[in-house]
């Protein structure tokens, strides 16, 4: 209802999209007026894009009007009142007139779009979906009439009439092909796509910074960098906070990292934190730059600049950790690996997660802290709930913690998935031997020895097995045949050597 509201009472105001300035002033409000008679121009350029499909963009260099007695305002107006005229005449005439249908479709459809109510955007084609109909509808109204025309008055047999329509329909649709297929080429890559916009709306600054980074991806180091200071020249120096366009800035430091100029990365951010300095994406990545020059105070620093701007930034949090583990703190690392697995934004780039959850449980496996591993493998499968990788080390880290009734459910779930997976045979018959099930460690050791019947690891389970039937010759010949070869690993041997002193 508030929406409804201001928009009756003028009070809707829009604030310009950075990279797309289309206020005189970078910093003005776009206000329901000024955009409605704005729109004047605007509304003719969507007629004549269907008359004349020629030099179609995504963008275009376009500002709101000053006032109406601008020539770019009043013009038009004049031109749109002379078609409402001729409509009004038209329906005068025959109130089920076909051309006044299509050109009230026209209107009615696209006022929504092109009225008081107030965008960022002042002019785009994409608009005219539902409204170019309308002109669609007048079109084939046109060609029938035409067509109906030459038939009536070509004097010729009805047969070649015929023949000489479908010469005429299949110029246009041939002609109409073309121009489909030259303005899909626009489209081809990134590159090419952004070079047309570029081409045809010069003074875009978000034009030039995505056409950089198309490059970037296509490896154009160089040119994207050309790309990216040519959007920072386009925009100008900032008048206020809220006029600052920080993607090139971010973009070109990114490109001089690439090329291994990290100084200038580092002095191309620094500058744009003195722009604005509570965005926290200059201070995370100015951070990475220090990190990756080994700078880990100033990292430090830059990191927790990042969250103190936006507290559930998880790439900060995974960076921040980063840094403690190289200064040898890993607790505190732990603590804030912990929160960008739990409450931060990072489960929405499912790459910077998973590298997240790696470096978590691997600290926490390396620390010996096998409780926090468990709450970190099950951030882990909790996202990703078939993850055998996950569940395996999960199943382990329940093992370490003499938690075998969790680690003997996870194992058989995973051997349900690979009913051949040695592995898990081996460390489920362990645990079935531990939890006193000697039965089923017998079960599962039997099966995978029909698999693997020379594998150390097993034939040593089999060993322990025999000997909790109360099979000790039969133990003591496998466990004598293991220590005499000499494909038996030494941690196995010793095993071996515990077992006949106990």
């Amino acid at each position: 209802p508030s929406f409804f509201k201001d928009l009756l009472y003028l009070n809707h105001v829009s604030y310009n999209n950075l990279g797309n300035i289309i206020t005189s002033d970078p910093s003005a409000k776009i206000t329901p007026l000024i955009y409605f008679i704005s729109q004047y121009k605007v509304i003719l350029h969507y007629i004549l894009i269907f008359i004349f499909p020629f030099s179609l963009s995504v963008e275009y260099d376009w500002k709101l009007v000053e006032s109406f007695a601008s020539p770019t305002c009043f013009i038009p107006f004049i031109i749109i009142l002379l078609i409402f005229g001729f409509t009004f005449n038209l329906l005068r005439k025959n109130k089920t007139n076909s051309f006044a249908f299509g050109i009230i479709w026209f209107f009615l459809c696209i006022l929504p779009r092109s009225s008081i109510i107030p965008s960022t955007e002042l002019v785009n084609d994409y608009k005219t979906y539902l409204s170019s109909i309308g002109i669609f509808f007048i079109f084939a109204i046109l060609l029938v009439k035409l067509l109906v025309y030459i038939f009536n008055n070509l004097k010729i047999n009805n047969h070649k009439k015929s023949n000489f329509i479908y010469l005429i329909l299949l110029i246009i649709s041939g002609y109409m092909g073309l121009l489909t297929y030259t303005r899909n080429l626009v489209w081809s890559s990134p590159v090419a796509f952004w070079q047309d916009i570029i081409n045809k709306a010069p003074e875009k600054p978000r034009a030039y910074n995505n056409y950089g980074v198309a490059l970037i991806h296509e490896h154009r180091i160089p040119e994207a960098i050309l790309a990216f200071k040519t959007a920072i020249k386009k925009e100008g120096i900032p008048k206020s906070i809220k006029s600052f366009y920080f993607d090139p800035y971010n973009n070109l430091a990114n490109a001089y990292s690439l090329i291994g100029e990290t100084d200038l990365a580092i002095n191309i951010l620094s500058q744009s934190i003195k722009f604005n300095p509570y965005l926290p994406e200059p201070y995370n990545n100015l951070g990475m730059f220090y990190l990756k020059q080994k700078n880990l105070d100033l990292a430090e620093k830059a990191f927790l600049n990042t969250l103190k701007i936006r507290p559930h930034h998880g790439k900060a949090m995974l960076n921040i950790a980063k840094v403690y583990l190289l200064k040898n703190k890993p607790s505190i690392a732990l603590s804030f690996l912990d929160q960008a697995c739990s409450s931060s934004d990072l489960d929405s780039d499912p790459a910077a997660y998973i590298k997240a959850l790696n470096i978590y449980t691997e600290t926490c496996i390396k620390e010996n802290d096998f409780e926090k591993a468990i709450k970190a493998y099950k951030y882990w499968i909790k996202y990703e709930p078939r993850n055998l990788k996950a569940l395996f080390n999960l199943a382990g880290a329940y093992t370490l913690v003499k938690d075998y009734e969790n680690a003997i459910y996870i194992y058989e779930k995973l051997l349900s998935l690979n009913p051949n997976e040695i592995k898990i045979m081996g460390n489920l018959s362990e645990l079935y031997i531990l939890s006193n099930q000697i039965n089923k460690a017998n079960n599962i050791i039997n099966k995978a020895l029909k698999l693997s019947p020379n594998s150390p690891g097993l034939l040593l389970q089999k060993a322990k097995v025999l000997i909790n039937l109360n099979k000790n010759l039969e133990a003591q010949v496998i466990l004598t045949r293991l220590e005499n070869s000499k494909n038996t690993p030494g941690f196995i041997k010793n095993i071996i050597n515990q077992i006949k002193i106990n």
